[in-house]
């Protein structure tokens, strides 16, 4: 187990870790599951690039010209014990309004940037946990294999490479691209 994904502290309440890992703008991401704090790496700038292509394809969408948002690292509760910090993540402009008025959201569309220090076996973990949310579609994107593996349900995923078409749908069937313009 890395050290970045090892977790940090015994159970705490979700009180405590906002108080404490709210704010804190350290390079690191931090997750609460059930109960316990999970730390590891914010977005690097490789990372920074992938976000930057997809917030330029998701600009030319039905859901931006609606007033949708593509958001990082935003707070997403998956079950009453699990908040999640999705790497990148889509909101309808209704779900937007809900979350003003301080409704927390499960967005149809998900992508995770999987780094090196990664665990896999909880990687594939926050996928079924993400589809029992009620996600529509998850994006795990690879870029020490320049691959997207695109879930559509959490028991199956459709691997896309070089000009193979990534797509978002049924969640949001305007957003798709080649794989290969993410690692460009």
């Amino acid at each position: 187990m890395a050290a970045a994904d090892s977790p940090i502290a015994t159970a705490v309440s979700l009180e405590a870790f906002r108080a404490t890992y709210d704010t804190r703008e350290d390079g690191y991401k931090y997750e609460w599951i059930d109960g316990v704090v999970e730390k590891s790496p914010a977005m690097n700038q490789e990372q920074a690039f992938i976000q930057a292509v997809l917030q330029r394809l998701f600009t030319q969408t039905a859901v931006y010209a609606a007033g949708g948002l593509l958001a990082a690292e935003t707070d997403m509760f998956t079950n009453p014990q699990q908040l999640r910090k999705p790497d990148l993540a889509i909101y309808t402009a209704e779900q937007l309004a809900d979350m003003r008025e301080g409704k927390y959201q499960v967005p149809q569309w998900i992508a995770e940037l999987i780094s090196p220090t990664d665990n896999f076996n909880k990687v594939i973990a926050k996928v079924v946990e993400y589809f029992k949310a009620g996600v529509t579609v998850v994006w795990l994107i690879i870029p020490a294999t320049s691959q997207v593996y695109v879930y559509t349900d959490a028991a199956s995923a459709k691997v896309c490479e070089g000009d193979g078409l990534c797509s978002a749908a049924p969640a949001f069937p305007d957003f798709e691209l080649p794989a290969e313009s993410l690692f460009a």
